[in-house]
């Protein structure tokens, strides 16, 4: 008989412990990570002519949030559209993200994807992109326009309806969850309608065809969906174009760094056995396991509050 009691003390409580362990993943709070983001950002003919604007941050801090919608007409006639950003940093998961999950890739934590967030950075742009009036290039001021356009008109570079980006932080199980992703719609290259080509996966890179010639222009490149995995961070840019000598473009710039989640408490210290039976060490299993399960449920129960 005392022996059963003794095996009882031990496995029961054994089980308690491997229950609380085995339990759904759940949300841990955020302790620290900065979000950045913004709609735009251009050199042209090697100027920086729009500078990340409109910027937003949050963070390093938690509890912090920003949020801009501007429109940005210049006189040169360089970008007329609409931009936005906004990023946000919270110590509970309580953020949704912008984009659809399925839109979403998970680059570190995981695999599943939380449905909330702790922080967030989100861009949205559209608009056109032009050559200014009077191009300095070479000894011919409209060389680069004839290059690009093929006649002699000031056509657009880059046309896009909505280019967005958003870079999430999520902490399960007292570590972080990074994720992000990009979506393109109405995206118009020199002339060129790449709503078919681009098919919405990371870091996707189509060719920069010069449409008088009809050869890739040598050192170009316009990447959809630029994705760069950062330690406990990621920078997320919707479109990315770069043509040598012309223009350096990117559209909606999404970014979390630096996430930091609150540790894990330490396990209770074992109590010494004593009598040389294992009531001592069903005790400290027993201590385990309710200290872990009691930890979810305080956790979900302030979850649902918020």
């Amino acid at each position: 008989m005392r022996k059963r009691l003794l095996r009882s003390a031990v496995i029961i409580p054994l089980v308690l412990l491997i229950t609380a362990l085995s339990s759904p993943a759940f949300a841990t709070p955020l302790t620290a990570t900065t979000a950045r983001a913004y709609g735009i950002n251009l050199d042209l003919l090697d100027a920086n002519v729009i500078d990340e604007t409109p910027l937003q941050t949050a963070g390093p801090g938690i509890n912090q949030g920003a949020d801009n919608l501007v429109e940005v007409p210049l006189e040169q006639v360089a970008f007329v559209g609409l931009v936005g950003a906004k990023a946000q940093t919270r110590r509970d998961s309580v953020i949704e993200p912008e984009l659809p999950l399925g839109r979403l890739t998970v680059t570190q934590g995981g695999p599943a994807k939380p449905a909330l967030y702790n922080a967030q950075a989100f861009a949205r742009s559209a608009g056109a992109v032009a050559l200014p009036p009077v191009p300095v290039v070479g000894t011919d001021p409209l060389a680069a326009v004839r290059l690009l356009t093929g006649d002699d008109a000031l056509g657009d570079i880059l046309a896009v309806d909505a280019v967005v980006a958003e870079a999430l932080v999520s902490c399960v199980d007292f570590q972080p969850v990074i994720a992000g992703g990009g979506l393109l719609t109405g995206v118009r290259l020199l002339g060129q309608d790449l709503t078919d080509a681009i098919d919405g996966t990371a870091n996707q890179v189509i060719d920069v065809v010069d449409p008088l010639a009809g050869t890739v222009i040598p050192g170009s490149r316009l990447v959809a969906n630029e994705q760069i995995r950062t330690p406990n961070g990621l920078v997320v840019n919707g479109l990315h174009l770069f043509i040598p000598n012309l223009i350096d473009l990117v559209l909606s710039h999404a970014e979390v760094s630096g996430a930091v989640c609150e540790p894990a408490p330490a396990p209770p210290k074992l109590l010494p056995r004593t009598g040389g039976d294992s009531a001592g060490l069903g005790v400290a299993i027993l201590a385990g396991g309710v200290f872990l399960l009691e930890a979810q449920r305080r956790r979900r129960a302030k979850l649902g509050r918020s």
